[in-house]
């Protein structure tokens, strides 16, 4: 008997110590050698949306090329505009990464250069890796009849239906976030399985202890591999039976629908303008789904389609729109870059004067 226990806790010692080896290794190579960017002190967990951005806060984007983006956030978790507050503002944004603005400035963003080229005030619900899961979650918290806001903009990518069918974030670290299912045959919106505390484990100050060198190894493996082996096995195992009450969607296309045709819902009920923002669609893929919805309530605006027809000839849309390093030698980060952000907002003001609510 008490060599089976001893021998299962060598196993289990074992396994822990080769899990936590795996997954440190792997977060530090992707805090010394990013092959983009990675964030520090800009999320944490939440339990309607997988994570937010911690409120009232400055944390920061580092990327490839030394590049340092200041991320501030407001009351509510979401990336700042000025001092608006959600119940004054006019317009809102929702989508990933690029609403939120991967890569720029918070005043370089198209969301805050609308808010500063208009008389409106704007809000942005825009997250890096959200999905249209989170998007309707946040929808849904909102208590849409306490809004003064009559135009509430929503991205539309090929990325994000094939995301919203997901449960974890990623297969790495397995953030537990909103996603889009089958329940009894049924489309239907499911919240986080369970709250991950991945944020949590490692706050920027700890993390610089280990870039400089003042913390070792041993401490890093004991406090990081640690909780986050809870998190990944304990959690899951106990939370299995959930794994068990929905189906996955093996076409994404039918997250889409689901996505439009509760925003049409949307628009209807509370007699919002919704607008289809194109962010990713090739320009004849965008004009088929318009068409597909030309007898809903909703809106569309073809953001690629600008940027298509403020090229010059001869010009490449990566080395126009995206981030590059300083000499234009290596493609650093695929988001919009400020050019990009600045025709996005010169199109939305544009679109909004000849189409006021």
């Amino acid at each position: 008997m008490i060599k089976v226990i001893a021998s299962s806790l060598v196993f289990f010692g074992l396994v822990f110590l080769f899990l936590s080896i795996l997954f440190t290794h792997g977060l530090w190579s992707g805090i010394t050698n990013p092959q983009t960017s990675f964030s520090l002190g800009v999320f944490e967990e939440d339990s309607l949306l997988g994570y937010k951005c911690i409120p009232n806060n400055l944390g920061f984007y580092y990327f490839k090329t030394k590049k340092v983006v200041p991320i501030y956030s407001n009351d509510l978790g979401f990336r700042k505009i000025s001092s608006n507050k959600l119940e004054d503002s006019d317009m809102l944004f929702f989508g990933d990464s690029y609403s939120f603005g991967d890569g720029v400035s918070n005043q370089e963003t198209f969301p805050y250069l609308v808010d500063s080229l208009t008389q409106n005030k704007v809000f942005n619900f825009g997250v890096s890796g959200y999905s249209y899961a989170q998007v309707l979650r946040l929808i849904q918290s909102v208590d849409l009849n306490q809004l003064s806001a009559r135009t509430l903009f929503f991205q539309l990518s090929p990325w994000l239906d094939e995301r919203s069918c997901n449960e974890k974030l990623e297969p790495f670290v397995r953030i537990q976030v909103p996603f889009i299912a089958y329940q009894n045959e049924k489309v239907t919106l499911f919240p986080p399985n369970y709250l991950s505390s991945i944020f949590n484990v490692l706050r920027q100050n700890d993390v610089e202890q280990y870039k400089n060198g003042e913390a070792g190894w041993l401490r890093f493996y004991l406090n990081f591999g640690s909780k986050l082996f809870w998190k990944i096995v304990c959690d899951e195992v106990t939370n299995s039976y959930k794994f068990l009450a929905y189906t996955k969607i093996k076409n994404p296309l039918e997250v889409e629908r689901f996505y439009l045709e509760v925003l049409s819902e949307l628009s209807l009920s509370h007699d919002f303008d919704v607008v289809i923002l194109n962010i990713g669609y090739d320009v004849e893929g965008f004009r088929e789904i318009k068409s597909d919805y030309s007898n809903s309530s909703l809106l569309f605006l073809d953001l690629e389609d600008r940027l298509q027809r403020k090229l010059c000839d001869g010009c490449s849309y990566e080395k126009e729109y995206m981030h590059w390093n300083q000499d234009r030698t290596e493609l650093i980060d695929r988001h919009y870059n400020q050019v990009a952000h600045q025709i996005c907002s010169e199109a939305i003001v544009e679109y909004f004067s000849k189409h006021p609510h």
